[in-house]
C-alpha cells in the first residue's frame, strides 16, 4: 500500500472535519426537536405517565435495590441535615433514609 500524499491527507482531514460539522449539526437539531417536544406535553400527560409507570418500575428496579442501592442511598443520605432537596424523586426511595427533624422537599 502506498503512502497518502499531503494533498490526500489534507483532503481527507477536510472531509472528516465536514462529517464532525455535519453530525453536530445533526445532532443539535434532534436536541432541539426532543426539546420543544418535552415543553408540549403538558403536566397532565406527564402525571398520567408517572402513575402508569412508578409501580412497574419499582417491581423492576427490586433486585437493584436490594443489591446495592439501598446501602448506597444510607451511605449518602445519613449526612443530609437540615433543609434537603430531593431533585428527581422518583418514587421515594431516598425518603426513609433522610434524618428525623429533617425537612425535604421533593421534585420529579
Amino acid at each position: 500500500m502506498r503512502p497518502i500524499r499531503r494533498d490526500e491527507a489534507a483532503w481527507l482531514e477536510a472531509a472528516a472535519t465536514a462529517d464532525r460539522c455535519r453530525a453536530a449539526r445533526r445532532d443539535a437539531e434532534t436536541a432541539d426537536l426532543f426539546g420543544r417536544l418535552l415543553a408540549e406535553a403538558s403536566a397532565e400527560t406527564c402525571i398520567r405517565t408517572y402513575e402508569r409507570i412508578a409501580p412497574l418500575y419499582d417491581t423492576l428496579d427490586a433486585v437493584y435495590e436490594r443489591m446495592w442501592k439501598q446501602r448506597l442511598r444510607r451511605r449518602l443520605l445519613r449526612r443530609a441535615r437540615g433543609r434537603v432537596l430531593d431533585v428527581g424523586v422518583g418514587t421515594g426511595h431516598n425518603l426513609p433514609h433522610i434524618l428525623p427533624g429533617s425537612s425535604w422537599s421533593a421534585s420529579i
